[in-house]
Parts: structure tokens; C-alpha cells; sequence
């Protein structure tokens, strides 16, 4: 048919497939950006040697693959299967893999155990039981080395808080000496100047003589001492007012 242009339109093209050549139903696994580049990452390294796995790989590979699938013009893959009938089964990458073969594996079973290629149940299970058994391992292992390393970081704050506790002890009793130094001083030079001397004359007096009571010798001593001391010093002092009063008259 002509439009009023006078262009003809086109009829879309239809495509003619055999019903048996598709599949009778599609897993899809779809995975963020991010999720996609950190599995390629913990791929060991015998795997990605000499492939495109690697960061810039991955990075160009996902923009082509996000482009041809995102556009108006370009429909996703799936939406074929969509339009021909052909049930899918999504998924996403970030369940972990023994779980995800096993939903793999009840979604192809649903109508019946296919036997050319799945291996046997009990050798799934027993490959999900020992990975179970390994992550619980890990994790295990995990908390004990953690539990580990945070007792010993509790040991070392304990010894350095004892270490500056001691310090602080230390810095405070030589603190107190100095000041009881510093106050102890004036009482230790008066003593050293009026009281030791004569403390001293009276012991030697009681080495020369050994009197049979020491106390008493040593008391009456004192006494006696105290008594010229006091002599000598009223007369150094009437000697000096007399002085004073030549000075005056003269």
C-alpha cells in the first residue's frame, strides 16, 4: 500500500522457525557489573591465563554486552525466547554456586530426571555438604584468628596501660622526695648548724668516759653545754652593746 508520500510501507519481517529446534525452556543468570568483575577476580589465576578475564576485559566486554541489550532497536536475548514461547528460569550470580547447580538442578528435574549428563544426587549432595562443611571451616578459622588477634591487642593495651600506670607511680614518688626535699631543707641545715655539733662533742664525751648510764651523761652534758652556750652568747651580746654605745658616744 502506498502512504500519501507515496512511499510504500514495508510489512516487518516474521521469522519462520521449527517449533523442534527450540529449546522447551532457558536458564538465565544475570549479575550486576560489579558482581560480574569481582567473580572474575577471585578466578584462580590457571583460568584467566591468556583469556580476556581481566579488569579491562571484563569492563569492555560488559559495555558492548549492556549496549546491544538495552536499545530500542536491539531486544534482549531472552525477549526472543519470550516472543517463541519458551519459558526462562532467571537467576542472579550472586547466590553462591552449590546452591545455585541445585536449583539448576530441581528446575530441570520438574518434569523428570533427565540421566545423560547430571550427576547423581548423592554426589550433589555430598559436594554441597563438604563445601558447607568448608565454609563453615573458614569461618571458623575466621573467628578464632580474630579472637586471637583482638586478645592479644587487649594484652598489649593491658601491659601499656600497667607500663604508664608504673611511670606515673614512679614520676609521683620522685615528685614527693623532691618536695619533701625541698621542705626537709631549712630543718636539716638548722640541726646541721645548732643541734649535730654538740649532739656529736657529747657522743665523743661518752666514748672517752663509758659512764654507766650514757642517757644521763649525755642529758647532763647537753645541759651543760646549753648552759655556757647561753653564757657565752650574753656575753658576745653585751659586748656588742657596749660597742655600739662607745660608737655612739664618740
Amino acid at each position: 500500500e502506498e502512504g500519501e508520500e507515496g512511499e510504500v510501507e514495508k510489512e516487518p519481517v516474521k521469522l519462520l522457525l521449527a517449533k523442534d529446534m527450540l529449546p522447551q525452556s532457558v536458564i538465565v543468570i544475570k549479575g550486576s557489573d560489579d558482581e560480574l568483575k569481582e567473580r572474575v577476580k577471585n578466578l584462580p589465576e590457571e583460568k584467566v591465563e591468556g583469556t580476556h578475564y581481566n579488569e579491562e576485559g571484563m569492563t569492555r566486554r560488559l559495555a558492548a554486552y549492556r549496549e546491544a541489550n538495552s536499545s530500542d532497536e536491539r531486544q534482549p536475548v531472552d525477549y526472543f525466547f519470550q516472543e517463541m514461547g519458551t519459558e526462562l528460569y532467571e537467576c542472579e550470580t550472586e547466590i553462591d554456586e552449590p546452591t545455585q547447580f541445585e536449583n539448576f538442578r530441581i528446575y530441570i528435574e520438574r518434569t523428570g530426571r533427565p540421566y545423560n549428563y547430571l550427576e547423581s544426587v548423592e554426589e550433589l549432595n555430598k559436594q554441597r555438604e563438604e563445601f558447607l562443611a568448608k565454609k563453615e571451616s573458614e569461618k571458623q578459622s575466621r573467628l578464632l584468628a580474630e579472637a586471637d588477634k583482638t586478645k592479644q591487642q587487649e594484652e598489649e593495651e593491658r601491659r601499656e596501660r600497667e607500663r604508664r600506670d608504673a611511670e606515673r607511680l614512679e614520676n609521683l614518688k620522685e615528685h614527693e622526695k623532691e618536695l619533701l626535699d625541698s621542705r626537709s631543707l631549712p630543718l636539716r641545715q638548722y640541726l646541721m648548724e645548732n643541734v649535730v655539733p654538740i649532739v656529736t662533742e657529747g657522743l665523743i664525751e661518752i666514748c672517752k668516759f663509758t659512764p654507766d648510764d650514757p642517757a644521763d651523761f649525755l642529758a647532763e652534758y647537753l645541759y651543760k653545754k646549753s648552759s655556757e652556750l647561753r653564757e657565752q652568747r650574753q656575753a658576745e651580746l653585751q659586748k656588742e652593746l657596749a660597742k655600739q654605745k662607745e660608737a655612739n658616744e664618740e
